[in-house]
């Protein structure tokens, strides 16, 4: 497998990670990204992490010393690294034990750039709601679409209301809440069509939510 590209940089050999951090691993001849999390490490011997899921799927790929790539973010960073599997244990809990990365990749987000998606989401401005449809995002803001017919009325807000945004980003399973202020801004009888700016108050791990959805649909890759 090879994760070279030239917009990705080598960095040293120390992983600047979080314990607990949401990690994708990449392995041969699978052909979706499996889920897990970083649980533990010692610098410059192992990784420990979760089984990933789905593990029943992949566990026979799961032997000592086959190869695999890990990605994960960090403020604002795809960070990619090559490894190996040093063993793996079932109990107490599933555990893989990885190679320490010789070489950690990064490459940086585009946070600016608004990429299109179709999430559903439920928008709040003072006592009056909306259902609608997040249409493209970015970590900084969003564009989002309400229709009269999916609506008694639609939101009477204006430019520069206050608006909270609530919704699930694919891949994870909590609401999540965006609060935003409106800044584009187009009505008419059938719809409203509004583009939000994210406020300085949305939480950090909130926007490491939405930068590692955007991070997936990107076309950010570590080819094989």
């Amino acid at each position: 497998m090879d994760i070279l590209s030239d917009d990705i940089n080598k960095l040293g050999s120390r992983i600047a990670v979080e314990i607990g951090i949401p990690i994708k691993i990449e392995l041969e001849g699978i052909e979706f990204a499996l889920q897990s999390t970083i649980v533990g490490l010692e610098n410059t011997k192992y990784i420990i992490i979760k089984a990933p899921e789905p593990f029943q799927r992949v566990e026979h790929k799961l032997f000592k010393g086959n190869d695999l790539i890990v990605r994960y973010i960090s403020d604002g960073t795809v960070y990619a690294f090559q490894s190996k599997v040093l063993e793996m244990i079932l109990k107490p809990v599933p555990l893989l034990f990885l190679e320490y990365p010789r070489i950690i990749q990064h490459h940086e987000l585009r946070i600016q750039k608004r990429l299109n998606c179709h999430i559903p989401v439920r928008a709040i401005f003072e006592t009056h709601e909306n259902i609608g449809c997040i249409l493209d995002l970015a970590v900084s803001g969003c564009r989002c679409l309400m229709r009269a017919a999916m609506n008694k009325t639609l939101l009477p807000c204006d430019l520069d209301s206050q608006l909270d945004l609530k919704c699930i980003i694919p891949g994870s399973k909590d609401i999540i809440t965006l609060p935003g202020i409106v800044k584009n801004l187009k009505r008419t009888r059938k719809e409203l069509d509004i583009g939000v700016n994210f406020e300085p108050k949305l939480t950090s791990e909130n926007r490491k939510i939405l930068a590692w959805f955007l991070s997936t649909i990107d076309g950010v890759s570590f080819r094989h």
